[in-house]
């Protein structure tokens, strides 16, 4: 197995305790769970699966739960801001964990240009009405990977507290929407069905 050199640690390190408990759980929240995939999706997966829509859920929590719990033991006995790629090269090897890493930063770039474009299509047609100038979603795409990746280098705790604003924000926008969404038409049911049961009262005391 390879090894590792130790290096001296740098005076800008992160110090333990840093973050907290709080400062470590939103950024793994807003990461891996954001509401809006759980708020809009839910519907889908119960038209297909029906009343097992359910054990979805529960399936899907026994493999989050080993992933966890495997991070939480790697990050234990070689903490590190290098995350998976410091655990790869400490148990499998250093060739491993270059290739992973070559090809996880080649995953992202394509992954998160896709969503940037997608961003500034959608902000140009929705928000500024498609004007059709020119350059306007590529200027659009460029200022949100600015304000994307601005919390990063800025600092931790600067990003932290964004990714806590953001996840509130997103949080109370569903809940507005879940407010205005709410289907009238059972309420106007209900008062159809109290019309007729009083035309038809109205007829037997009649008759």
């Amino acid at each position: 197995m390879a090894t590792i050199p130790k290096v001296a640690k740098s005076r800008q390190s992160l110090q333990h305790g840093q973050l907290g408990l709080f400062g470590v759980i939103m950024p793994g929240v807003a990461q891996v769970a954001p509401a809006f995939n759980l708020f809009f999706t839910t519907g889908l997966m119960v038209s297909l699966a029906g009343a097992s829509a359910p054990l979805i859920f529960l399936i899907s929590m026994v493999g989050m739960v080993a992933t966890a719990s495997s991070l939480a033991q790697f990050a234990s006995i070689y903490p590190s801001a290098g995350s998976f790629i410091t655990y790869i090269t400490r148990a499998i090897g250093t060739k491993v964990a270059v290739a992973v890493g070559v090809i996880t930063i080649l995953g992202y770039i394509i992954a998160f240009g896709g969503i940037y474009i997608f961003v500034g299509s959608y902000i140009a047609q929705n928000v500024f009405g498609n004007p059709h100038i020119w350059g306007l979603t590529q200027i659009i795409t460029i200022a949100y990977g600015v304000l994307v990746v601005a919390p990063v280098v800025l600092g931790l705790r600067f990003g932290v507290r964004v990714t806590v604003v953001l996840y509130a924000f997103e949080v109370i926008l569903l809940l507005v929407m879940s407010h205005h969404s709410r289907p009238r038409r059972p309420r106007r049911a209900v008062e159809r069905a109290v019309q007729v049961a009083g035309r038809f009262h109205r007829r037997a005391a009649h008759v």
